[in-house]
Order: C-alpha cells, then structure tokens, then sequence
C-alpha cells in the first residue's frame, strides 16, 4: 500500500510539508488498535517470573519452598490444582470482557 499525500514545499527550508486539503482526510484514519490481552498476559508473565525469582533467588527460599512441597499431602496437590485452574478460568474470563469491549471500541466510528 502506496502512500497518496500530496506535499508543497516550503521556499525557505525545504521541508516538505502536507497540503491542506490532504490533512483533513489523514486525520479521519484509524487509530491502531491498543492490545489490551496482550498487556494482561504481559503482566501475567512478569508476575510468573518474579515469583520464580523470589522462590530461586537464595538458596534458604530454595530450600524452604522444597520442604514444603515435599510435605504436602494428595489432596494439596488437588488443592493446587483446582486453584490454578480456577484462576485460568478467571483470566480467560477477564480476557475474553477485554476482547469483547474492543470489539464493541472498534466498530464504533471515531469523532
């Protein structure tokens, strides 16, 4: 895709600037999009890696998170993992009312 914007030149500097019937109609462009579910598993991401950090970061939290994983019983396992998976189902619900609402953004006209 080509761009058509006529340009007149200024004498004094030589810098190209656009005419002014051209302008308005660049400005009726579309904004690109913000991607918000990208920001949420951007965040969601950091959040991962810092508690990785913190859990790997000196060899007591090493050892301590060991000991307790180690201690835990079957149903802790099952306990962990109804919470992990309850929280997937939360985050997919929170980016799916994100995806919605961009949608009902962008088929809206702008002005």
């Amino acid at each position: 895709m080509t761009d058509t914007t006529e340009f007149a030149t200024t004498d004094d500097t030589g810098i190209e600037t656009p005419r002014a019937d051209t302008a308005d109609a660049s400005s009726s462009r579309v904004r690109p999009r913000i991607r918000f579910g990208a920001i949420a598993w951007g965040l969601i991401v950091c959040a991962i890696a810092g508690a990785v950090l913190t859990v790997i970061g000196t060899p007591g939290a090493r050892s301590a998170f060991a000991s307790w994983l180690g201690s835990l019983t079957p149903g802790g396992y099952v306990l962990i993992g109804v919470l992990v998976l309850g929280g997937l189902i939360l985050l997919w619900g929170l980016l799916g009312v994100i995806r919605r609402l961009q949608r009902q953004r962008s088929s809206r006209p702008i002005g």
